[in-house]
């Protein structure tokens, strides 16, 4: 029996030795595409995504729409003077965040999993409208498919990316579902929204109304913009969206390693030194009293003043005794960051219902335009920098100041000043209608016109030849342009206007 028990263990050795040794020989350090779960995509995706964009935000964005002027006539945004890697950085981190939601959605492979992948194509969507709506044509189809040897993708038109952004985003509605609860340790990986389908939910659909309110103007039969709009506003119960501050889509960066804004630690002198506040947001907030005056911004001097968009030096932009943003609210360890508020989809109802895109007209307009501006107030007056709340009589009092006058321009007037900090909304608002109206100043680049897209990374020509070439025949070709800051965007109003 002894020697049959040690020949049976030294036999059960060597098959052991046989069966196992392939495992013992795969490399430790290669990376096993798929072996993660969905949840521990998320945080990255949401966190990595939102710093990108407060830091484009504070640098690009805010200096096209003249809500901050740059005081380094070297760093001249506001000038048009916008180099290839600004542009190409935005590129790359949307293309991305947008790849890992895509490949978040790819790990999706069971119904348990159908909250993560609509989760997944919602931040896809987002991501990938901040692409088009920057360059324009881009690829899509044929995006994020690397591993399956697609190096080269073809470029999608924007008419084509917006189709498939509205079709997807009405599947990850479809998808949610409340039986496949989220565990406790999957919520505390959701940092927009800590596992609340229902939230999540009404995030897509007021992503999807403000995907719909871009393509407005060029509308037609497939795409059928605004009668998605209707059906989704008539239909809570099957479209539910944001209907209270506390639905906004913000990343509360927590002030704790490693979940830090990313202005957090530049230090106070920088941060206001380096941009100061422009004079059209500003002139639009003091000539009414807009209590989010201090809630945005910090006087100089004890005076507010705005510095001129397009100065071509210090001196005429005014920059060195101007107002400040205020660092506390915007760029404090713990500062959030709004992918998408309240106020906004407040502002895209009050604008369809005036222009008649559906049902209600100016009572409905009126209703939406009133609670867009006291949401944006009650917004800023409640986020961790404030310690100074807005009363409810300074709120009264403003709405009165700035009651529906039944004009689109009041309208996108009051959208844009709710807008700041809000990554390029706000300048897609501005290709679309053209509001606000912009003073162009005679010192800025690109021939004086308002930057009506970005140029593409230099390095897509030389990696991506055939495709950059084939797309720039189109710019040439179809809008009458080039790879330049130029060329109009398929959904902006100067294109429909010029019938390109």
């Amino acid at each position: 029996m002894k020697k049959f028990m040690i020949i049976a263990a030294a036999a059960a050795v060597l098959c052991s030795c046989t069966k196992n040794f392939e495992d013992m020989n795969v490399n430790p350090n290669k990376m096993v595409v798929g072996s993660v779960s969905p949840a521990s995509l998320l945080p990255n995706i949401l966190y990595s995504g939102a710093s990108a964009l407060v830091s484009q935000t504070y640098t690009l964005s805010n200096e096209l729409m003249q809500y901050s002027v740059s005081s380094n006539t070297t760093d001249a945004y506001h000038r048009f003077m916008i180099p290839n890697g600004v542009s190409a950085s935005l590129w790359n981190n949307m293309a991305r965040w947008a790849a890992s939601a895509d490949h978040m959605e790819s790990l999706c492979t069971d119904a348990t999993l159908a909250n993560f992948q609509a989760i997944a194509i919602t931040m896809r969507s987002y991501y990938m409208q901040i692409l088009t709506d920057t360059f324009g044509d881009v690829p899509f189809k044929e995006a994020f498919k690397g591993m399956d040897g697609v190096i080269k993708p073809s470029f999608d038109s924007q008419r084509d990316v917006y189709l498939k952004l509205i079709t997807d985003l009405e599947y990850a509605n479809s998808l949610y579902d409340k039986k496949f609860e989220m565990t406790e340790t999957q919520k505390s990986k959701d940092l927009l929204y800590g596992g609340d389908i229902n939230k999540w939910r009404k995030f897509t659909n007021s992503l999807l109304l403000r995907v719909l309110m871009r393509v407005t103007l060029c509308d037609d039969a497939e795409i059928d913009a605004t009668g998605r709009m209707k059906r989704i506003l008539a239909d809570p119960g099957l479209y539910p969206v944001f209907t209270s501050n506390d639905d906004s889509a913000i990343l509360y960066f927590s002030g704790e390693d490693p979940n830090l804004n990313p202005y957090g630690s530049t230090n106070l002198v920088s941060f206001e030194s380096s941009r100061r506040v422009g004079q059209t947001i500003l002139n639009k907030m003091v000539s009414y009293g807009d209590p989010r005056l201090p809630l945005y911004f910090v006087q100089t001097g004890g005076t507010w003043k705005g510095c001129i968009s397009g100065g071509a030096t210090r001196e005429e932009t005014g920059a060195s005794d101007a107002s400040k943003i205020n660092k506390s609210m915007v760029g404090d360890y713990d500062s959030p960051y709004s992918l998408m508020n309240y106020d906004e989809l407040l502002f895209i109802i009050s604008e369809a219902a005036k222009r008649g895109y559906v049902d209600g007209g100016d009572a409905l307009a009126g209703q939406m335009y009133a609670a867009g501006v006291e949401a944006s107030i009650r917004h800023w007056s409640s986020l961790p920098g404030n310690a100074n709340p807005v009363s409810e009589a300074a709120i009264s009092q403003f709405l009165g100041k700035v009651s529906y006058n039944g004009t689109i321009e009041q309208i996108l007037d009051q959208k844009y000043v709710a807008l700041f900090w809000c990554g390029f909304e706000s300048w897609a608002d501005y290709r679309r209608t053209g509001l606000p109206e912009l003073p162009i100043a005679a010192t800025t680049m690109n021939d004086n016109i308002h930057p009506r897209r970005m140029v593409y990374p230099v390095n897509t020509g030389s990696t991506n030849p055939e495709n950059y070439a084939a797309v720039c025949a189109l710019l040439s070709g179809k809008y009458h342009g080039g790879d330049d800051m130029k060329t109009p965007v398929w959904w902006s109003k100067y294109r429909v206007e010029h019938n390109y």
